[in-house]
């Protein structure tokens, strides 16, 4: 029989979501907020969180678990992003209407707890979350007994 040895890896970047906080009761989401995912992303997005806890506690291994929120944006030299014409988030859409490249942006959903009735988000942009992905690692490293779950928005 053939003995497999696993591999050292001492610190561990997980991208996360944010929707582990299912609907949240408060308007103002932390990481110590409650966890209640509502579809099954989402909870194998919690449950992956709860095994790199426990791999932490069980061996030298830390982590870090970024929960993104709504990534939005592209590259600022261009190389990637969602920046071709039709292309339809809600960001690169808001710009071009005021840039007038769009006539309109399209608001769908008039129920939520605001003023106006529609939703509110929180964005992260791509290049932030790049950034923040070094500086978890960062820290990670200048401290190999932490282990970081943060939200990233």
């Amino acid at each position: 029989m053939e003995t497999t040895t696993l591999a050292q890896v001492p610190h561990f970047l997980f991208s996360s979501i944010a929707a582990t906080h299912g609907v949240p009761d408060a308007q103002k989401v932390t990481e110590n907020s409650p966890t209640r995912p509502i579809n099954p992303y989402d909870w194998s997005k919690l449950m992956t969180e709860r095994m790199l806890v426990d791999t932490a506690l069980a061996h030298p291994f830390n982590f870090c678990a970024l929960r993104c929120f709504n990534v939005a944006g592209a590259d600022p030299k261009a190389r990637t992003g969602q920046s071709s014409a039709g292309a339809t988030p809600l960001i690169k859409v808001a710009v071009e209407a005021a840039t007038g490249k769009r006539d309109h942006v399209s608001v769908f959903g008039t129920d939520c707890d605001t003023p106006d009735g529609t939703g509110v988000r929180d964005y992260i942009h791509v290049s932030d979350l790049a950034d923040a992905h070094v500086l978890a690692l960062d820290a990670l490293l200048a401290d190999p007994s932490r282990s970081l779950t943060m939200n990233c928005g």
